[in-house]
């Protein structure tokens, strides 16, 4: 296990556990291992079903690096690689993110601002990467919450689009270099990695055809 939280409801009953682990497990057995140990320690029986487990891949990227794309078969979609991740001083009170992604030949950037001091650079690197994104996923709503635990960088996204119009849960984590803005917008990627090979794909085809 990697790491967890427990959320406990108004009345101080145990409401939520989320857990985050790596692959060396089911999450059958590290729920059980959860609730006993939640028993044995609180006193406090919890249904399973408010027992949330997110498995992550623990191999690290070389940090500062982007990864190299993987070959691909015809007819797949071409990955979107991450080419930078920075932050810039716009004033003494004012500073900016900037995201710049990579499709083939195709640049993308985004970018989103954050007061010094009162707007975690976390946050706006979130905006920042989503804002990118957007060139590809224009139909979709994109709400993220970004947790630096540990060695990890997470994101827990809910996309709301066509497909999905009540919401849908993604989660990404990778190890940390060090570098928020970088690990934000990896984190992101990782989470939307499936989402993002039809709308590639689309996009691809609309480009085309202009």
């Amino acid at each position: 296990m990697l790491g967890a939280n427990v959320v406990f409801d108004e009345r101080g009953d145990l409401d939520e556990v989320h857990i985050m682990a790596d692959c060396s497990r089911p999450a059958k057995e590290i729920m059980l291992d959860a609730k006993s140990v939640l028993f044995v320690c609180l006193k406090m029986p919890i249904d399973f079903r408010k027992i949330s487990v997110a498995r992550i891949d623990t191999t690290a990227e070389p940090a500062g690096e982007a990864p190299q794309p993987p070959e691909r078969t015809s007819g797949e979609a071409p990955r979107v690689m991450l080419t930078a991740a920075y932050v810039k001083r716009l004033s003494s009170e004012r500073y900016q993110v900037v995201v710049e992604l990579k499709l083939g030949e195709e640049l993308i950037s985004g970018s989103s601002d954050g007061a010094s001091g009162r707007e975690p650079i976390q946050r706006v690197a979130a905006s920042a990467t989503i804002g990118a994104l957007s060139t590809l996923l224009p139909k979709a709503h994109i709400t993220t919450q970004i947790e630096l635990l540990g060695s990890y960088c997470i994101a827990d996204l809910v996309v709301t689009d066509e497909q999905s119009p009540y919401g849908h849960n993604l989660i990404g984590a990778v190890k940390s270099t060090g570098d928020i803005p970088w690990d934000v917008s990896r984190a992101i990627l990782k989470a939307l990695n499936r989402r993002l090979g039809p709308a590639i794909l689309e996009h691809l085809s609309a480009t085309a055809s202009d």
